[in-house]
């Protein structure tokens, strides 16, 4: 039997033998050791700051929205970080509102440029026939026909009597307002043997102020013609409150005041007219085209332009002021030789106060 070579004496290699050489150069099996550091760490994902910032703008400030969202896409590009929908949506965002606030401003132009002029005039409109106490304009173009206080004046066979005051005379700032009675308003007892100055306040829009002319007014018109009296017609706008937004009161005023300008001798036919078609209390009344017609329909020069300029407004505005001042503050106010009539029968009123003068 052979030996047993694990206990052959003559193995001098020792226990256990010698690995034996690797014929084909491989490692030996088995798992790498771990670095000391662990396995590498992955960059977090980021979303840019600029394409939050962009959206964010898109609702308040559009261009700048705009601009950072341009540049948050550039940087997204070059870094991979998130956020390109935040910058997408800032830059969309910020064009339709650019676009939509240019179109705005576009259409705005043009509708000042059409609704514009024509907003403006009625603001000045309605500012016009202000009379607060205390304002007064320096001077003013009145009607040619007219005195300064608004009135325009009728003698024998409804001859226009021209007036002796005319608005451009005078500088209403430096008038001397509700002294001396009521000589500052032109109404006075007239000289011995000299016709009877009639002075009459009315406003187009006033019921009573109709009615007044429908029972006076041919009286009135018999001692004129007869040369007792000569009667000045002063239109004045207290009424406008009735009139809603249109102001018909200041405006019918004004279109008599242009037809004063225009046909002085037309005034008392016009006047008759604007009776006739006076309208309800709290109603528009007549506009600036239908006032025309009338004009026209008594023979008066077309008036169309001075009451679309608004030349005889602040003449209006100015004459109702003068009123009020010196405390004539309802119409129809009526004086005669200086008396204003107080209500009575005005037959008899007038009767007493011709022949006070005899």
């Amino acid at each position: 039997m052979g030996e047993n070579p694990q206990h052959n004496p003559d193995n001098t290699q020792g226990w256990p033998p010698p690995t034996p050489p690797s014929y084909y150069g491989q490692q030996p099996y088995g798992q790498q050791p771990y670095s000391p550091f662990g396995a590498p760490q992955l960059k977090p994902e980021t979303t840019n700051t600029l394409a939050i910032v962009s959206f964010v703008l898109a609702f308040f400030v559009s261009i700048a929205a705009v601009i950072t969202g341009h540049l948050a896409l550039s940087q997204i590009r070059r870094t991979g970080e998130k956020g390109r929908g935040f910058a997408l949506a800032g830059v969309i965002i910020g064009y339709v509102s650019m676009a939509t606030t240019v179109l705005a401003v576009i259409a705005l132009i043009a509708f000042w440029g059409v609704i514009g002029p024509a907003f403006m005039n009625e603001m000045e409109r309605q500012d016009a026939p202000t009379t607060e106490q205390g304002y007064a304009s320096e001077t003013l173009t009145g009607a040619a026909g007219m005195n300064a206080f608004g009135g325009i004046t009728f003698g024998p066979q409804g001859a226009v009597i021209a007036p002796g005051t005319q608005s451009e005379d005078m500088n209403y700032e430096t008038l001397e307002l509700a002294t001396g009675g009521l000589e500052g308003l032109g109404i006075a007892a007239s000289a011995d043997g000299a016709a009877v100055q009639a002075v009459v306040y009315l406003d187009f829009m006033c019921s009573h102020c109709a009615d007044f002319e429908k029972a006076n007014g041919a009286a009135l018109t018999q001692l004129r013609d007869q040369g007792k009296i000569t009667v000045e017609y002063r239109p004045v706008a207290f009424l406008n409150d009735a009139t809603g937004d249109s102001y018909y009161s200041s405006l019918s005023a004004e279109a008599a005041a242009c037809v004063a300008d225009a046909s002085p001798e037309k005034f008392e036919a016009f006047a008759a007219e604007l009776f006739a078609h006076q309208p309800a209390m709290n109603t528009a009344g007549l506009d600036d085209t239908a006032l025309a017609q009338l004009a026209s329909g008594v023979g008066s020069e077309d008036i169309t332009d001075c009451l679309y300029d608004w030349d005889m407004m602040d003449f209006v505005g100015e004459s109702t002021f003068l009123a009020t001042s010196y405390g004539i503050t309802s119409v129809p106010a009526v004086y005669l030789d200086g008396q204003k009539w107080d209500g009575t029968d005005f037959a008899d009123f007038s009767q007493k106060v011709l022949d006070a003068k005899k």
